[in-house]
C-alpha cells in the first residue's frame, strides 16, 4: 500500500521561503517607540515588523506572552526529549548543534511553539511569523524544509484545538510525532518521517539552499476576533503569499500612547521647548497644533542622529507645520531631549523591567555559530 503521506522530496523542494534582510531588533512600545535600554536580537526585517504590530496590536503584555511562549517550548522540548549520547555519524565539534537541532526535540518545538502562538495570537500573525522566522540567509535546505512543514503541523494542531491548555497541545503534538506525521533529518542528512526515525539517532541536515517557493509574508494583524480568511494550507502543499496589511505602526491613537511612560517623556520635552503651552494637555497632536504644528506628520523612531552636543542620538517624533516664508516649521524631539527632561526616573525602570527578551526557539544557544534559523 502506498504511503499516503506527502512526498518528502516535495516537501524539501517546496518549503524554502525567500531571504530576508536581517536586522537588529529593539523592543518597541506600540510598534513604534523604541523602549530605552534594551538589548537588540538579530531577525528578519519581516520578523521585527510583526512584532511591531503585535506590540500595537497587544502593547508589552504581547511581548511577554512571546517570551513565555518561548520558554515553554524549549523546556518542554527538553523535558520530552533529553539529551542522547552522540552517534558515531556526528562529528565531535558539532554534538551541541546536534542535540537541539534537526532531530525529534527540534520537530517537538517547531510544531508545539506554532500550536502555542496560534492559541495565542491567531494563525493568520502565527504563519506569518514562524515563516518570516525561516528567512534569513544561510539557513540548510533540509533544515529550512522541515522546520516550514513542522511549524504548519502545529498551526493545524493549535488550530483545531483552540480550547486545549499547554499541555494538552504538547500531548497532541507528540502524539503526531510519534503516528510520524513531523519530520525530522535522518543519519544521512536526508528528510525523513518521525516514526521511521530512531530517537537520539537523528542526524544534520548538509549546508546549502535551494531557490524559494515562498514568497516573504507580509504583516498582518493578531486579532483573533478578526475572521481569519486566509485558508489553512493541507500539509504537503506550499504556502503561498500572504495578503500585505501594513500597520498603523507609526501613527499610534492617543490613547495607546498616553498608556506609554514615553508619552510622558515626550509631552515634557515639548513643554521644555515650548511648545506643550498646557501641562496637563491629554493631545500631543493638538499641543503641537497650538505651536503652529499640524500635528505629527512624520516618525522616525529610532533614527541615528547626533545630538548639539555631538552625542549619538535617536529622533523620537518630528513635528511638521506649514511652510511659509521663512521656511517650514517643524520640531524633533530625540531621546536624548526627552530623557535631559524632568521625568519620572520610575518609567524608564519600569520599561527595563517590561522589556522581555526576545530569542525564538531557533536562537538555541547549543546551535553552532553559523546557523540561524
Amino acid at each position: 500500500m502506498a504511503d499516503p503521506r506527502p512526498d518528502l522530496n516535495n516537501i524539501r523542494t517546496q518549503y524554502q521561503v525567500a531571504n530576508d534582510q536581517m536586522i537588529d531588533y529593539h523592543p518597541r512600545a506600540f510598534g513604534a517607540i523604541d523602549i530605552p535600554f534594551t538589548s537588540s536580537v538579530r531577525m528578519t526585517k519581516t520578523e521585527g515588523e510583526l512584532l511591531d504590530q503585535m506590540t500595537f496590536d497587544r502593547g508589552l503584555v504581547g511581548l511577554s506572552r512571546m517570551s513565555d511562549i518561548k520558554d515553554r517550548a524549549f523546556a518542554e522540548g527538553e523535558r520530552r526529549f533529553p539529551d542522547n549520547p552522540r552517534p558515531g555519524n556526528i562529528p565531535e565539534g558539532r554534538e551541541r548543534e546536534w542535540q537541539g537541532n534537526d532531530g525529534h526535540r527540534d520537530a517537538f518545538r517547531h510544531a508545539y511553539w506554532n500550536a502555542l502562538m496560534t492559541k495565542e495570537y491567531g494563525e493568520n500573525w502565527t504563519r506569518a511569523f514562524a515563516t518570516a522566522h525561516e528567512g534569513g540567509p544561510n539557513n540548510p535546505a533540509n533544515r529550512e524544509a522541515m522546520d516550514l512543514y513542522n511549524n504548519e503541523i502545529g498551526r493545524s494542531i493549535g488550530a483545531a484545538n483552540r480550547n486545549a491548555s499547554p499541555e494538552q497541545l504538547a500531548n497532541l503534538v507528540e502524539q503526531a510525532l510519534n503516528q510520524g506525521k513531523l519530520v525530522v533529518v535522518d543519519r544521512s542528512g536526508n528528510l525523513e518521517w518521525s516514526d521511521r526515525v530512531v530517537r537520539g539517532q537523528h542526524g544534520l541536515a548538509p549546508s546549502g539552499p535551494l531557490a524559494p517557493q515562498i514568497n516573504t509574508p507580509g504583516v498582518v494583524s493578531t486579532d483573533t476576533s478578526v475572521s481569519q480568511a486566509a485558508p489553512t494550507p493541507t500539509p504537503g502543499q506550499p504556502e503561498t503569499r500572504l495578503a500585505n496589511a501594513t500597520p498603523n505602526a507609526a501613527d499610534p491613537n492617543v490613547d495607546r500612547m498616553r498608556q506609554d511612560p514615553m508619552y510622558g517623556q515626550v509631552v515634557t520635552a515639548m513643554n521644555a521647548k515650548g511648545l506643550e503651552g498646557d501641562a496637563l494637555a491629554a493631545n500631543l497632536y493638538a499641543a503641537a497644533a497650538r505651536a503652529n504644528l499640524t500635528g505629527v506628520t512624520s516618525i522616525e523612531i529610532g533614527k541615528p542622529v547626533n545630538d548639539a552636543n555631538g552625542q549619538p542620538d535617536r529622533n523620537l517624533f518630528v513635528f511638521d507645520g506649514r511652510t511659509d516664508v521663512q521656511g517650514p516649521t517643524h520640531a524633533r524631539v530625540s531621546e536624548n531631549e526627552a530623557r535631559a527632561t524632568p521625568v519620572q526616573v520610575a518609567a524608564n525602570n519600569a520599561l527595563d523591567a517590561q522589556a522581555p527578551q526576545l530569542a525564538t526557539p531557533d536562537q538555541d544557544t547549543r546551535r553552532a555559530p553559523t546557523m540561524t534559523a
